[in-house]
């Protein structure tokens, strides 16, 4: 005899049976069984709105006062007298627009009559281009638009003609070269005290243009 012949089932295969019963069951009973609540959530704090953008206090002021009319005043207190009381200040954020202007330097000479001939005048202002017309801020102008702005030169022809003045744009071009070499010393000592540290890190993100 090689097994047993008698179809009694054994009490661990009852236990089989139960827990296939419990098993079948499990999930009837959490789809009738209702979800249990979440956990209290504490309340997210209010977003503070957008106040009002503060100016730096540095920024050019120019002061515009607005009197009420003669007629508003004899309106509301007749001829009597009146009493200031304050000022009501509301400020305006407004954009000047570039522009150029001639810079003319003017030099008086003086002689004297009684005295050995000679005339006297003021030292020349000394201009960043020997013999040019460009003044250090305009030079200066040049160089932030195209390096820093990444203007192309032709554009910034236009930009100049619209304010006046046909700049061309190989003036433009002999304007960068000099300001190059008037800042070959700065460029210098930058360059040293970059090198200078253990570590130096770039930048090579490209720039369309």
């Amino acid at each position: 005899r090689y097994g047993r012949s008698s179809e009694k089932l054994r009490a661990d295969q009852f236990e089989l049976l139960t827990r296939a019963e419990q098993s079948a069951a499990a999930p009837e009973r959490q789809l009738q069984e209702p979800p249990a609540p979440p956990p209290p959530q504490s309340p997210k704090p209010r977003a503070k709105r957008g106040g009002r953008m503060v100016l730096p206090k540095d920024l050019p002021r120019k002061r515009i006062v607005v009197e009420p009319s003669e007629q508003d005043l004899v309106a509301a207190f007749g001829n009597g007298p009146r009493v200031f009381l304050g000022n009501d200040i509301r400020d305006a954020l407004e954009y000047v627009p570039a522009h150029l202007l001639v810079l003319e330097y003017v030099y008086p000479k003086y002689t004297s009559p009684v005295a050995e001939p000679g005339v006297v005048m003021a030292p020349r202002e000394g201009l960043p281009i020997e013999g040019g017309i460009p003044g250090p801020a305009l030079l200066a102008n040049v160089t932030v638009e195209k390096f820093l702005w990444h203007m192309p030169l032709h554009r910034l022809c236009k930009k100049y003609l619209a304010m006046g003045v046909n700049i061309p744009k190989s003036t433009l071009c002999n304007w960068i070269a000099h300001s190059a070499s008037l800042l070959l010393t700065l460029y210098i000592l930058l360059k040293n005290q970059t090198l200078a540290d253990h570590l130096v890190s770039t930048d090579d993100t490209p720039v369309n243009v």
